[in-house]
């Protein structure tokens, strides 16, 4: 659903000369405040397009949280398999 919506909303990707351009349009970059020569990031902006940012924060989400799961699977696995082993 995600991959129709950014055809459909974006069209040729080629109009953005990079990459932090696009997710400026999207709206996925973080503001940016700097005073004394320290610059901030913030949370992401509330500009670009709300529907196409939502469905790329929400994919994000739901990736990470399966990372997460498939790493604590994996080291139980491996926890297991090092305990089987010395038994």
């Amino acid at each position: 659903m995600s991959a129709t919506a950014r055809i459909a909303a974006i069209g040729d990707v080629a109009q953005f000369k990079n990459r932090r351009q696009l997710a400026a349009w999207l709206g996925l970059v973080p503001w940016e405040h700097a005073t004394g020569g320290k610059p901030r990031l913030l949370g992401i902006s509330t500009r670009g397009h709300l529907f196409l940012r939502k469905l790329f924060v929400h994919g994000a989400r739901a990736t990470l949280r399966w990372v997460d799961t498939a790493f604590e699977t994996a080291v139980l696995l491996r926890r297991r398999s090092a305990d089987f082993i010395r038994a």
